[in-house]
This record gives C-alpha cells, structure tokens and sequence, in this order.
C-alpha cells in the first residue's frame, strides 16, 4: 500500500451547473505540480471522465477517479467510480439498491451541515446507510465551522471522514485534503476510503475578499442571488 494524496471532491469548466475557471486537465496539470497521487472531478449531476483523460492523469502519476456530486430531493451527495446506473440515481431508495451491485463505489457526504439548501443535515441521520465516509469541507474560518457537525456525526455514526476541497476556484484547490492508505486503483482507494484509512489534511481560511466570499457561498447566499437573479442555478448570463 502507499500513502496517497487525494483530493475526491472537484468541479472543473465542464460543470453545466456553476461557471467555472479551469477545465479537467488544468486541474490534473495543478495536481501532479502539488504532489497529489489520486483526485476526483465530481461535477453537479454529470460525470467528467474518459479514457483519453485518465491517460493524461496517468502520465502524471495521478489516478483520476470518476466521480460525480448527484442531487436526491436537492440535497448534494458524492458518488466515486459509480456505476452509470448509480451516477442516474433519482433518490436514496434508488441508490440504496444500486449499492447492492458488485461494484467498488464510495458514497460520500459532501458538507453535510452547512446552512446551504442542498446540504445534508438531518437527511444524513435517516440515510446513514447509504454513506461510506462524511466529509470535511474547505470551506470554514477557525471561529466559524461547520465542520464540527460532521466530526459530532462521524463519530455518532462510526463513519469515517475524508478531507476534500470541494473546489470551484484555483485558490480553493490544495488547502484540505485527504492523505489515503492504499492500492493506487480505484478500487484500492474505494476499499481504503470504507475502512477508515484515511486522514484529513487542512488549513481554515484566513480573511480576506475571496475567503468572504466562499464563506457566503458557504452559507448558501450566492446560490440564493443567482437563484433570484436568472431563476435557475445552471443558467449563465451571456
């Protein structure tokens, strides 16, 4: 087994959902220059992945791992290496059954306590099943931090925690991370994340004019303004 860098919750340019800044291989090339050894671009309700760009990722050295960030009753979870069948889920019952198959995938919950329409929360408790592992999310101030709803969790529910960025903007990426005992396979990391072998790597954010900003975004209310503004969170201003 090695020691891997990882980072399993990304959105890059192909997420129809937010505009974003860079594309999959930006963020691979961003990678391999930090040393990470496996990611994940987990865009909203579609999964950002191919042959020809695991081949990049490959090149290198860094396992790219498919992933999507699906939405059951608008709350946002996390799928690695999902079946397609998984990744077209409509609901927990529906993905319930799908975790039946033979098929090494992780469901993750992705900030499950922030005060954002699509997190968690109380879903978390009633699905608790469903989950593999919860998240800690980039997004907090040393004096303001959701994160310690998900730790109070993790331990309630004897479910593990893994440290992912939840990246949107370049600034974002590298500051939380997880540090992942395993096979560098998608299986290995998969099987590793369920066991519990894995530790969570962060930095809170310091003040300044972008971390107000994602801390807004960690609350919800840029999605509220974008919501009143275009009437939809996928429709961009052209």
């Amino acid at each position: 087994m090695e020691l891997l860098k990882a980072d399993l919750h990304i959105h890059t340019a192909e997420d129809f959902y937010d505009p974003i800044e860079w594309d999959a291989r930006r963020i691979v090339d961003e990678g391999a220059r930090r040393g990470f050894r496996v990611l994940a671009v987990t865009n909203h309700m579609s999964v950002c992945f191919s042959d020809e760009l695991a081949q990049y990722a490959a090149s290198k050295n860094i396992l790219l791992i498919p992933g999507c960030e699906a939405q059951f009753s608008s709350r946002h979870v996390l799928l690695l290496n999902p079946t397609p069948e998984a990744a077209r889920c409509e609901s927990f019952d529906e993905l319930r059954e799908e975790r039946r198959r033979d098929h090494p995938m992780a469901v993750i919950a992705p900030h499950p306590f922030y005060p954002s329409r699509n997190a968690l929360r109380g879903w978390l408790y009633k699905h608790a099943d469903v989950f593999d592992a919860i998240e800690w999310c980039s997004y907090y101030f040393g004096w303001m931090n959701f994160n310690v709803l998900a730790r109070r969790a993790s331990r309630l529910l004897g479910l593990p925690m893994i440290g992912n960025s939840d990246t949107h903007f370049p600034k974002q990426f590298g500051g939380t991370y997880s540090l992942i005992e395993a096979e560098p396979t998608a299986e290995g990391v998969v099987e590793a994340i369920k066991a519990g072998r894995c530790r969570v790597v962060t930095t809170p954010l310091t003040i300044n004019f972008f971390t107000l900003y994602l801390g807004m975004r960690g609350v919800g209310l840029p999605d509220k303004i974008r919501w009143k503004r275009n009437g939809h969170p996928g429709k961009r201003e052209i």
